[in-house]
C-alpha cells in the first residue's frame, strides 16, 4: 500500500545485507534468542505465560467465536457419522474450527489426524498464537512430508477418509469460493490448496 515504505524495507533488509553476517548483526541478539527460543518443543507454555493476563473470562462471545463453536460442533457430527480419520484445515477461522472439533472427540477416544497442506499429519495444536504453521505444532507432528503426498493420497487417495474445512471470503449458493480479491485494490490471501481438497476429499466444509 506505501511504496515507499516497502522500498525502504526492501533496501535496510535486502540490498543493504551482503552477506548473511550482515543480515543477522542487523536482526540483533534478542530478535535471534526469541526465534530459537520458538523453536523448542515448549515454548508455548511459555507464551501462555505471558498471555493469560490478557485472556478473558468472560462468559460474553462475539459473532465470530459462535460462528466457530457451531462450525466445530457440525465437523464433530460429520465425522462421527462418516467415520473419519483425518482433518485437513486451512487457515484462519477453519482451523480454530477444526482444532476444537479435534479436542472434543479426543475427550471421546476417537481417533483424528489433524493434517496441513504444507505437510505436517498427525500434529496436535498447542495452546498459544493459533498459526497453524506454528513450529510448536510441527514439533508433535508424526510426519512431515509436502504438498504432493498431502494431497494426492492423504487428502485426495481412493482410500480417504478426509474432510476437509476450508476458509474463504466469500461463497455463493453454488458453493464457489472467493479466495482471491474482494475489490479493486482488496486483495485475500489466495485459494492455496483449497482447489486441490474441495476436488479431493470425502467431504468439504466452509467456515466464512
Amino acid at each position: 500500500r506505501e511504496p515507499d515504505t516497502l522500498n525502504a524495507w526492501i533496501q535496510e533488509w535486502v540490498l543493504d545485507c551482503k552477506t548473511q553476517e550482515e543480515y543477522l548483526a542487523r536482526l540483533g541478539y534478542q530478535q535471534l534468542f526469541s526465534l530459537r527460543g520458538r523453536a523448542t518443543k515448549d515454548s508455548w507454555e511459555r507464551e501462555m505465560d505471558s498471555l493469560a493476563s490478557g485472556i478473558s473470562a468472560s462468559q460474553e462471545y462475539s459473532p465470530v467465536e459462535m460462528m466457530v463453536v457451531s462450525a466445530a460442533r457440525r465437523m464433530k457430527e460429520q465425522i462421527k457419522v462418516n467415520g473419519y480419520r483425518v482433518l485437513l484445515t486451512g487457515v484462519g477461522t477453519a482451523t480454530l474450527a477444526g482444532w476444537l472439533a479435534y479436542y472434543w472427540l479426543r475427550e471421546e477416544g476417537y481417533l483424528l489426524d489433524l493434517l496441513v497442506g504444507t505437510g505436517s499429519y498427525g500434529y496436535t495444536p498447542r495452546p498459544g498464537s493459533p498459526i497453524i504453521f506454528d513450529v510448536t505444532n510441527e514439533s508433535t507432528s508424526k510426519m512431515l512430508t509436502d504438498s504432493f503426498d498431502v494431497y494426492s493420497f492423504l487428502v485426495g487417495g481412493n482410500n480417504n477418509r478426509c474432510m476437509a474445512v476450508l476458509g474463504a471470503g466469500q461463497i455463493d449458493k453454488l458453493g464457489n469460493i472467493n479466495s482471491t480479491k474482494l475489490t479493486q485494490d482488496l486483495y485475500l490471501t489466495g485459494a492455496g490448496g483449497g482447489t486441490d481438497a474441495s476436488n479431493t476429499a470425502n467431504e468439504v466444509m466452509v467456515v466464512a
